[in-house]
């Protein structure tokens, strides 16, 4: 009994630590993925600064003698307020999309916590009815050693009938150890299926995240050079556009890909 009972604290002790690697590796994978994301907005915010601060600079310094400078900063100024706002919404998407990684985190590791319990309860309940089984069995055991011992062994039916109490509570017993291991190991099993299911929820979640990023760097991107393309045609003409070379800005912003 008291080996059963180390089995079954050992088999609960063993499918914890699995858990609790389980969750590290979700969490891992999941912070991963979040940097990931963070590093691509910075990155593009940066990048998106930096492209549309030359272009206000070049616009300005650029501008003919004698023509509208005024007219030139303000275009120059659109330039900068449009990214300004592209910017903070990008960092408002890349900020959702690791709250969303976060939400399926979340539910990922309550699932693999809920296959824990259930592990849990499912061999204390094993442990619990072997012991009140080889117990009541012992009793009987005891009840029938008693009479035996009580007529000096005389009765040979009743020292056999013993042995046989005797015999039947060890065979339960071993029974009950053999259904607790096989129970950890079916525990194990779930908890390693739960963990796949886990570690696919969160990858999933990250690839939609990322998704939703890309997209947003791309509209973005598509929004700042139709305005900084707006503001040159407005400020030195459309026959005076290829000076300042659009294409080749499109071209180096480019659309990232996360």
């Amino acid at each position: 009994m008291a080996r059963l009972i180390t089995d079954v604290e050992a088999a609960v002790a063993a499918i914890v630590k699995k858990t609790e690697n389980i969750v590290a590796g979700i969490q891992s994978e999941a912070e991963a993925a979040s940097e990931r994301i963070a590093a691509e907005a910075a990155t593009t915010v940066a990048d998106i600064r930096k492209e549309t601060t030359k272009a206000a600079v070049i616009l300005l310094r650029d501008v003919k003698t004698g023509a509208d400078e005024k007219s030139a900063a303000r275009a120059a100024g659109r330039i900068l307020k449009e990214a300004t706002v592209s910017s903070a919404k990008l960092n408002q998407r890349a900020e959702e999309a690791v709250a969303s990684i976060a939400e399926k985190v979340e539910a990922a590791v309550a699932k693999v916590k809920r296959v824990l319990e259930d592990a849990i309860h499912d061999l204390s309940e094993l442990g619990k009815n072997a012991i009140r089984k080889v117990a009541e069995k012992g009793k009987e055991a005891a009840a029938l050693f008693a009479a035996s011992e009580s007529d000096k062994g005389r009765h040979e039916a009743t020292q056999k009938e013993t042995t046989k109490a005797a015999a039947k509570a060890i065979r339960s017993l071993a029974q009950d150890a053999e259904k607790v291991n096989r129970a950890a190991e079916e525990a194990s099993a779930k908890l390693q299926k739960a963990a796949e299911d886990a570690i696919e929820m969160v990858k999933e979640a990250a690839r939609e995240a990322a998704a939703s990023l890309e997209r947003a760097i791309d509209e973005a991107i598509e929004k700042i050079f139709e305005v900084t393309e707006s503001a040159i045609v407005d400020t030195v003409g459309a026959e005076e556009v290829e000076y300042f070379d659009l294409d080749a800005l499109k071209q180096k912003w480019g659309k990232k890909k996360v």
